[in-house]
C-alpha cells in the first residue's frame, strides 16, 4: 500500500499517514490523502482519496443577547460559536443556568450546531420569577473546548 499527502507527487509505502498539526494552526485545514495498493502479481489500483480535516483552534462562545421570558412561555437563549477557521464545522454547546445564589436550576445540551451562525436554545419556562445567570459552553468536533465561557443574563418575569 502507498500514499500521498496533499497531492504530491512522492508516493510513500506504508498503511499509516502521519498530518502534523502544530499549534501555531499553520496545518489547520482539509488535508487530501491519496493511497493505492497493488497485488503480488504488481497490478496497481486506481488511487482512492481521503479527506482529513485537521482543527487546532478552540471555539470561542459568545452570549451578547439579554434573555427575557414571561414564566410560562418558552424562553429563546441566543448565542453564537464564533470558530475563525473552522475544521470542525460543528459544535456540542451546553448552557448552564444558575440562580442568584449560584445553584444550577436547568442545563441544556445542543449537539451538532454549526460554527459561526447565531443559534437560540430554547425551552419551557418553569424557573420562579427572578434573575439568573446563562453561561454557554462549546466543545467543537475535533474536541476541542473554549477557553473562555460566555456568560449572560435571563431576566424571568
Amino acid at each position: 500500500t502507498q500514499y500521498s499527502l496533499d497531492n504530491g507527487s512522492n508516493w510513500l509505502t506504508g498503511t499509516t499517514a502521519v498530518i502534523a498539526a502544530p499549534s501555531n494552526h499553520s496545518a489547520d485545514g482539509a488535508h487530501t490523502v491519496l493511497y493505492r495498493s497493488a497485488d503480488n502479481a504488481g497490478n496497481v489500483e486506481m488511487a482512492k482519496r481521503a479527506t482529513v480535516n485537521i482543527d487546532t483552534r478552540r471555539p470561542t462562545p459568545i452570549a451578547n443577547w439579554l434573555a427575557q421570558v414571561v414564566r410560562g412561555h418558552t424562553a429563546s437563549l441566543l448565542y453564537y460559536v464564533a470558530d475563525r477557521r473552522p475544521g470542525s464545522p460543528t459544535a456540542t454547546v451546553t448552557i448552564r443556568i444558575r440562580n442568584a445564589g449560584g445553584l444550577l436550576v436547568k442545563k441544556l445540551v445542543q449537539r451538532g450546531v454549526t460554527v459561526n451562525v447565531r443559534h437560540a436554545a430554547r425551552f419551557l419556562c418553569s424557573l420562579a420569577k427572578g434573575k439568573y445567570r446563562f453561561v454557554v459552553y462549546a466543545t467543537d468536533a475535533a474536541g476541542n473546548a473554549q477557553t473562555a465561557v460566555a456568560v449572560n443574563t435571563l431576566v424571568v418575569q
